[in-house]
């Protein structure tokens, strides 16, 4: 029996570690080919009537990005990878008026596309939709939004670097 458990406990302890590296525990790294480290936001698509929503995502984009391992920003005439970012839907909404006709809640709905193309070449080499839904009370409709942005951005990213 003691030799089975010798066998077996490695043989186990390694098939452990394989299928958690599927999901992030490995440090995740980008799904990009090892060429490819240094980004740049090529464009923001915008379709909604927000006018700041655009400046926002590649603020959140950027940061998220630069809080994980083996990905940089770099000037588009350094980088080797561009990023098209796509703002699919969004939109904030109120649901709850208070005694004096005040808003209590705010329900926030983003939808995001990315694609990342190699500067170099112009081909596809990753894309990804992400998005992200939630009621937040006790704020504002502005930190709504960023908040909701946030997180969308914190998923598409995660798709990304493969941590989802």
């Amino acid at each position: 029996m003691r030799t089975v458990i010798r066998l077996l406990l490695p043989a186990l302890l390694l098939l452990a570690a394989c299928g958690c590296a599927r999901y992030g525990f490995g440090g995740g790294q980008a799904e990009l080919p090892d060429d490819v480290r240094a980004l740049d936001v090529r464009e923001v698509e915008n379709p909604t009537m927000e006018t700041g929503l655009p400046a926002e995502l590649m603020a959140s984009f950027r940061d998220e990005i630069t809080r994980r391992e083996g990905l940089s920003w770099a000037p588009r005439e350094r980088a080797d990878g561009l990023v098209d970012l796509e703002i699919e839907r969004y939109s904030v909404t109120s649901s709850v008026v208070g005694e004096r006709q005040e808003t209590l809640q705010f329900s926030a709905n983003v939808r995001l596309n990315a694609e990342i193309v190699r500067r170099a070449d112009g081909k596809r080499l990753w894309n990804g939709t992400a998005a992200y839904a939630q009621t937040f009370q006790a704020v504002g409709e502005e930190e709504a939004r960023r908040r909701a942005v946030d997180l969308a951005v914190r998923r598409l990213v995660d798709k990304l670097t493969d941590a989802y």
